[in-house]
């Protein structure tokens, strides 16, 4: 260690000591300590490839485009696989994920009491694959509207 990085590290180890006993008197005043869950919900957009699937052929693949158009993304024999290698409607069937992209946010939510509760996010894509599935009514999803939260309304932070 140089003679210039030793006072630059004796320097951190104070900072971090000095914030450790601040953060520790702080936490030994305060009597309630109160927890709250982060509820993080994704799902990638499996097959990145342009959608043939319908009028809407813009934009990258969603769920449904990627399970009905599946059988025929081999590139003409040239991949031994069909694309999206995952069973999508395997991942999107499943009632645990129906619930906890559906219903299941807002359910855990009403179980709650006033000194409780949690933050939820949802990543773009799994808001794509889900308003797709939803508007066809497909893998037994409901149309958004029906679901905990309306999409269209989520403020974005920033």
């Amino acid at each position: 260690m140089s003679a210039y990085q030793k006072p630059i590290s004796r320097l951190a180890s104070f900072i971090f000591i000095s914030l450790l006993l601040a953060g520790s008197t702080f936490v030994t005043a305060n009597d309630k300590v109160h927890v709250s869950r982060f509820w993080h919900n994704h799902q990638p957009t499996y097959w990145p490839e342009w959608n043939n699937n319908g009028p809407q052929t813009s934009r990258v693949q969603y769920a449904w485009d990627s399970i009905v158009l599946k059988s025929g993304q081999n590139y003409g024999g040239l991949s031994p696989k069909q694309h999206p290698e995952n069973n999508l409607t395997e991942i999107f069937g499943l009632d645990d994920r129906r619930n906890s992209y559906q219903s299941g946010p807002r359910n855990s939510l009403s179980s709650f009491n006033n000194a409780g509760g949690f933050a939820i996010s949802y990543s773009g894509s799994l808001i794509d694959n889900i308003r797709q599935l939803g508007s066809l009514s497909q893998l037994v999803h409901r149309s958004l509207s029906a679901c905990a939260f309306d999409f269209d309304k989520i403020e974005l932070a920033v």
